[in-house]
């Protein structure tokens, strides 16, 4: 009951703004400033490699597809499970990507960086919008990076991925939070349905926290056994130069 009682004094306070601020319901509107650039967005995909790369190595070591493999973990032939490691990476970087945009604006990543993409109207993008974003930036990339490198020329510092699926990226300190309430709940949405979607949110969230957490998990015990053996190796150096 207080969580749907703060979402409508958000929402009042959004639509208030709204009423008052008419040219910031506008990605157009808003300064340069207000865009994020190069560094921003590039610390932000280091950051989503961290959360998600670690999963996927994972996940190619056990079906074999990492360089030198000859065959998977699992001890199926490689030859099958390379095609099939390639085919989950694709979902893998697409479900991260694109689902967590579609979910929340924002990946863990643009989340830290501080920058949330939207549409035009400020509200979240659609998964379709989404998922034309991730593989606009991918195929971007591939033009020489000729498609990232074009925000550094356009006024909203949007890339090619940006204009191709309608969205802005947007520096967070420049978004009224109640603005973005607002703008991303649906005019003709019952308190039951929004309990329904808000449910399933939390719990598409919490299978994100689960999947960058095995991830992170996986970075951390790396990290402690090559410590580790760095350590026996120093030790046995010693014990033999005696």
């Amino acid at each position: 009951m207080n969580r749907e009682r703060r979402h409508q004094e958000l929402v009042a306070v959004g639509k208030a703004f709204a009423s008052s601020h008419p040219h910031l319901t506008d990605a157009e509107n808003y300064p340069r400033e207000a865009f994020a650039g190069p560094t921003r967005r590039l610390l932000a995909f280091c950051l989503d490699c961290i959360v998600v790369m670690p999963a996927a190595l994972f996940l190619a070591w056990l079906l074999g597809g990492l360089p030198g493999q000859e065959e998977s973990v699992l001890g199926f032939n490689a030859t099958y499970t390379k095609l099939a490691h390639k085919i989950v990476q694709i979902v893998i970087y697409d479900l991260y990507f694109a689902g967590m945009l579609g979910l929340q604006g924002q990946t863990w990543g643009m989340h830290f960086a501080g920058f949330k993409v939207v549409r035009r109207t400020l509200a979240r993008p659609s998964m379709g919008m989404a998922r034309g974003r991730y593989w606009a930036l991918g195929l971007g990339i591939v033009a020489l990076g000729l498609g990232p490198l074009s925000m550094l020329w356009n006024r909203h510092r949007r890339g090619w991925h940006d204009r191709v699926s309608g969205t802005y990226a947007l520096n967070t300190t420049h978004l009224d939070k109640g603005l973005l309430e607002y703008v991303n709940t649906p005019p003709d949405e019952s308190a039951q349905q929004r309990i329904n979607r808000k449910s399933w949110e939390g719990f598409a969230r919490f299978a994100m926290i689960v999947f960058s957490g095995a991830g992170l998990l996986i970075v951390v015990i790396a990290v402690h056994l090559l410590i580790w053996l760095l350590r026996l190796a120093g030790w046995f150096r010693k014990v033999t130069a005696r």
